[in-house]
């Protein structure tokens, strides 16, 4: 009979921030010990908990309820599981018990079997006398379950000392025991099995966020933020952005419920998710503060269908908004990230100087896809909505300086975590349309492709984009949908050997 055993420690707290020691005192949760415990939550949010234990303290109950998220279980509040108690140092900076306890706080940290509180605090002994037989009792309350622990981080190191076999005297041997780090332990009868000690791979380092680029006419709409998403002043021009919240059903969910937040309105059509992404790193304190390494800002090229007196800046951030042409756009930008994003991607938005009406924008598209066979060469891997209204193969847009079998490679990992093998040219297709006055000419590489097929038995789903899923089906089933890029079944039915040519083109208007 296998029981495991899920510990971990609670989220940031605004003690930890300022170094303060907490022991069964209690600080907040901060925006970061939140956002750990969520991460954490999508990471274990296929395991099934017979049940979950929390110490008293209020930051480890907030952390346990944000991990449990929907299920039904009761967190059952657990004394023994509290902290180490540190006495008179509790609530106190780490450097000034350093000063005026030089010797007992080097004992604490260095030489826990020897340390002897005078502060009316507990020992490392002491605590392990209480939280031990506690843990052992919750694996006997529960054999052959997935139990879920949220306490301390001391009393994490005591609690994986006994499972390692090692004394006090090798408590603050590595690893350290961070924020909402994940330990797992498998028990078998007497045995018992780490198999994860402070893990934190369930950390994210890429902040999603999601950006607008607002027309109407010949003239773009720019905000005028005060604050930026760290409440630092900030006093910079720029599209609508912000992050991508957990509620957000998907990024377009994302842009529209920006563009309410920041400017009082929802009258907006979205005209296109553009392939090219704006990133860049934070620095070391933003990433202390977030936990963020770096952001990836997904654009959307927006038409604002509303009148000028719609406008309204909303919320603290933004105190004006501005609707300018496309010959000051670039001046007036203050983020160069974004200036850059403009003349390398999307000097097209820029054609209005020209004569192009910018409603009616030409967007050239550049994409690769697998054309993946499953190895009994019955069926073929296809990405498509849960209502299987139209069937594509898996891809992108490709980015600058990557070749179509990089990208199809990238695709596949970012979205759905999925290794491949992506082989020789198979087809270019050109689809050349004009519709309602609008010119496109998109270019779609296709590459054959290999996966091991134990990875997607039926389907899986897009990692960002709910409702999107990758499966497998047969030539008579994409016969029975909608299959892009257009021509491209005729070409699989023949299953050419040489590298074929596609050319598409439509007119919508003389329809």
């Amino acid at each position: 009979m296998k029981t495991v055993l899920f510990l971990t420690r609670h989220g940031e707290t605004e003690w930890n921030v300022e170094g303060k020691m907490q022991g069964l005192k209690d600080s907040p949760l901060t925006k970061l010990g939140k956002r750990q415990a969520k991460w954490l939550k999508s990471s274990l949010k296929d395991i099934k908990f017979d049940a979950i234990y929390s110490s008293p303290s209020p930051r480890t109950y907030q952390t346990a309820e944000i991990i449990r998220e929907e299920r039904e279980n009761e967190i059952i509040i657990c004394d023994n599981l509290k902290e180490i108690s540190l006495g008179s140092w509790e609530g106190h900076k780490k450097s000034d018990i350093e000063n005026l306890f030089p010797d007992e706080y080097h004992s604490f940290w260095y030489t826990a079997h020897l340390y002897k509180p005078s502060n009316d605090g507990e020992s490392f002994s002491q605590l392990q006398d209480r939280i031990i037989p506690t843990v052992l009792d919750i694996i006997n309350r529960h054999k052959g379950g997935n139990v879920l622990i949220v306490t301390h981080a001391i009393a994490l190191k005591v609690i994986m000392a006994y499972f390692r076999g090692d004394s006090l005297e090798k408590l603050w041997n590595p690893p350290t025991i961070q924020p909402t780090s994940l330990n797992k332990v498998v028990i078998t009868d007497t045995e018992y099995n780490i198999e994860l000690y402070g893990d934190t791979s369930h950390f994210q380092t890429v902040r999603k966020a999601v950006g607008a680029i607002v027309f109407q006419g010949d003239n773009f709409l720019l905000v005028h933020k005060l604050l930026n998403t760290f409440d630092k002043e900030s006093g910079v021009w720029d599209f609508p952005k912000g992050g991508v919240e957990e509620e957000d059903l998907s990024l377009k969910d994302a842009i529209m419920r920006e563009l309410l937040e920041e400017t009082g309105t929802d009258k907006y059509i979205i005209k296109q998710e553009l392939p090219e992404k704006i990133t860049f790193y934070f620095d070391d304190d933003i990433k202390k503060k977030i936990g963020f390494e770096c952001q990836e800002t997904t654009m959307f090229l927006v038409e604002f269908v509303g009148n000028q007196i719609d406008l309204k800046p909303c919320g603290e951030e933004i105190d004006e908004i501005l609707l300018i042409d496309s010959e000051n756009l670039l001046d007036k930008l203050s983020h160069k990230e974004t200036v850059a994003f403009i003349q390398n991607h999307c000097q097209f938005l820029l054609t209005g100087r020209r004569g192009l009406t910018l409603s009616r924008p030409l967007l050239p598209m550049l994409r690769a896809e697998g054309i993946i066979v499953r190895k009994d060469g019955l069926a073929f891997l296809v990405q498509c909505d849960s209502e299987e209204s139209f069937y594509r193969f898996p891809g992108g847009g490709v980015e600058f300086g990557e070749t179509a079998a990089e990208a199809i490679k990238r695709e596949l990992i970012e979205e759905f975590d999925l290794q491949s093998d992506i082989g020789e040219l198979a087809c270019l297709n050109e689809s050349i349309v004009e519709y309602d006055g609008r010119k496109r000419h998109d270019c779609t590489i296709l590459h054959w492709g290999s996966i091991d097929d134990t990875h997607v038995l039926d389907s899986i789903n897009h990692n960002e984009r709910e409702g999107i899923k990758l499966t497998w089906r047969t030539f008579e089933q994409l016969k029975q949908r909608p299959l892009f890029p257009e021509g491209i079944l005729v070409f699989l039915i023949e299953r050419r050997e040489s590298v074929s040519h596609i050319v598409i083109r439509k007119n919508y208007d003389e329809e």
